[in-house]
């Protein structure tokens, strides 16, 4: 069955996607800035393949994304870890998994803080907001973060991700100063698999073999893109299952 509805959190309707057949298992799925809850179809693809294996699936869209209410610009890690829970809430589970996506791998390590998560699998997360925020590593953010997207929102009190015309301000920054999702990640007692493209040009792959320890395995995808918006995705969704039966 699947349940495609609105919940008015905080005053805005946020729109999300229950996919289940009341099995045990339930993943959480959360996606990255300025995306929305289907991942460009990949996580239409991983909900369908996950129901396949007795695992029922959540997702949705955060505030001023897809579907939801609300601007890009007014999120912040809490408003989205609110929404997160109070979905949860709403649909109540034995055992919660969470797969998360760029901003959204992120989002999903500080939620091992907040509510018990078996298994986390993070698709190109974002761990080290701070050198690719604040003070970006590689080429491509320097062109639209960092100083040039502070100048950006002096000027008119918000900056745009890349050449979209998705609009982000200083809760960003904020957001990157306040949350230390690496040391979240070190912290977490249960499972974690992350999966890096080596084509990754907006958070560097290297982030993500920096945590790797017993706890924590790293797999790169040679060839793959951010988010996995290319012809690797089926072997990332395929992977994302079997780790999570």
């Amino acid at each position: 069955m699947i349940i495609k509805s609105k919940i008015k959190i905080k005053g805005k309707y946020i729109s999300y996607i229950y996919t289940h057949e009341n099995n045990e298992k339930l993943v959480l799925m959360l996606h990255g800035f300025g995306s929305n809850m289907h991942e460009k179809e990949n996580y239409d693809i991983l909900s369908k393949k996950l129901l396949d294996n007795n695992i029922d699936s959540l997702r949705f869209d955060y505030l001023g994304h897809g579907l939801s209410e609300g601007n890009t610009e007014d999120l912040t890690i809490e408003i989205a870890m609110n929404e997160a829970l109070t979905l949860l809430k709403k649909y109540p589970h034995k055992k919660l998994y969470i797969v998360g996506t760029s901003y959204g791998g992120g989002l999903a390590a500080l939620l091992t803080e907040k509510i018990k998560v078996e298994k986390l699998v993070l698709w190109s997360p974002l761990i080290d907001a701070k050198n690719n925020v604040i003070n970006p590593q590689n080429h491509f953010c320097k062109d639209f973060l960092g100083d040039e997207a502070l100048k950006q929102i002096k000027e008119k009190g918000y900056a745009t991700f890349g050449n979209t015309n998705i609009k982000f301000n200083m809760n960003t920054f904020n957001d990157a100063k306040k949350y230390d999702v690496k040391k979240v990640l070190l912290n977490y007692k249960g499972k974690v698999k992350i999966f890096h493209g080596t084509l990754d040009l907006v958070v560097p792959y290297k982030q993500s073999l920096e945590l790797e320890n017993k706890n924590i395995n790293v797999e790169l995808i040679e060839n793959a893109v951010h988010c996995f918006y290319d012809e690797n995705s089926k072997e990332v969704i395929n992977k994302t299952v079997d780790f999570l039966i």
